[in-house]
């Protein structure tokens, strides 16, 4: 399932991240052409850089949220949770003398 998120998430970010390098190559083939100057292209392809990075963080909290329901749904423990049992298990485990419970 995590190989599934990692996909999804490179998939969006390289979507996106696509979307603006052929936007900007546009933009820059509009200055060629003499339809737009520089310093506006620059402004556009800036703004651009902007609403990516925006949506790249939009995009995350998204799936964050998505992964973090599904989590939840399935009743996983995170693991931070493992973690402090494992701790309180060896707890147990010295104050019993070193020796399992098995």
């Amino acid at each position: 399932m995590t190989d599934f998120i990692k996909k999804a998430v490179l998939t969006g970010l390289g979507l996106t991240a696509a979307t603006v390098k052929a936007l900007e190559g546009e933009i820059r083939r509009l200055v060629k052409l003499g339809k737009l100057n520089a310093s506006e292209a620059d402004k556009i392809i800036a703004d651009l850089a902007r609403s990516g990075e925006k949506q790249v963080k939009e995009y995350r909290k998204t799936l964050e949220e998505a992964v973090r329901k599904a989590v939840e749904s399935l009743g996983l423990a995170r693991r931070s949770e493992v973690e402090e049992l494992r701790k309180r298990l060896a707890a147990l485990e010295k104050a019993r003398g070193g020796r399992s419970a098995r």
